[in-house]
């Protein structure tokens, strides 16, 4: 395959966008799609909130475009208040068990069924913060972080931290380059 079909393979991407996705939460990534010409689409994913669909790439044998939303996933949380109310179980204001964990671990479930890279973006979060309790709950920093790390044993649910402003940048360039090793391993 000559570089230039590679490179259009891979700017031939196009990011879908889970029909669940809060409308307005998610323009700073829209509109990093926009200015760089990625193409995107809302559909409904069964676990995550982001993936991908390649064009169809006949040489090796896929006359139709590939999804890869069984493949590799994006779940974006705002920030670490988000994802401490995900990850760890809570009771509401009425005393009742919030299930938020329990959704969650069961997309990590149905990802590791197929074996699907689950890459859990959390915006403008970092270890440092949560070390330092930077985040809006009274769980402790340990139990936080020990969650996360037996999520990602558990589950290969890696936890990423990115800038707000680079979350656009983050999702394609991840498929972008995952697309790029398969091609590279079919050729």
């Amino acid at each position: 395959m000559t570089d230039k079909r590679l490179s259009e393979i891979l700017q031939g991407i196009t990011i879908i966008i889970d029909s669940r996705e809060h409308e307005g939460k998610h323009d700073h990534i829209t509109n990093y799609f926009d200015s760089k010409k990625v193409k995107y689409t809302y559909g409904k994913l069964d676990f995550a909130d982001y993936s991908f669909i390649s064009p169809a790439i006949p040489e090796f044998g896929f006359p139709e475009p590939i999804m890869f939303d069984k493949r590799i996933v994006v779940e974006r949380k705002f920030g670490l208040s988000e994802l401490c109310g995900n990850v760890l179980n809570r009771k509401d204001a009425e005393g009742k068990r919030k299930n938020e964990r329990d959704r969650l671990e069961r997309e990590f479930q149905r990802a590791s069924e197929v074996k699907a890279k689950f890459n859990v973006m959390v915006e403008d979060g970092s270890f440092d913060k949560i070390l330092t309790h930077q985040y809006r709950s009274e769980t402790d920093p340990k139990s936080f972080y020990a969650t996360l790390f037996t999520f990602d044993a558990r589950y290969n649910a890696y936890v990423q931290f990115v800038e707000r402003q680079n979350a656009g940048w983050f999702i394609y360039n991840k498929f972008r380059y995952f697309l790029r090793e398969e091609i590279k391993n079919l050729a």
